[in-house]
């Protein structure tokens, strides 16, 4: 069984590790202000609040549900559904 999914696994990440990298282009420089005396005050951008990591589910989110789901009696079964799924 592992004979089958190693390659599998090898092939996706020789597939994903052919991107090319596109040049990123390097900003214009900004134009010098026309008149230095008229300083325009700037206010602080407002503090944003931290980003929620709590949305993205994570390994142990999945962790519960699969113990109760595969049992040694269907691991066959789940694996092939697996495969499955992957080979689309």
């Amino acid at each position: 069984m592992t004979r089958v999914i190693v390659p599998l696994l090898l092939a996706i990440a020789l597939g994903a590790c052919s991107k090319k990298e596109e040049p990123v282009p390097e900003p214009a420089q900004p134009a010098a202000p026309a008149t230095p005396s008229a300083a325009v005050s700037v206010a602080p951008p407002a503090a944003s609040a931290p980003a929620e990591n709590a949305d993205i589910p994570t390994e142990e989110d999945f962790e519960a549900e699969a113990e109760r789901r595969i049992t040694s009696q269907n691991l066959e079964a789940e694996l092939d559904k697996l495969e499955k799924e992957i080979a689309e």
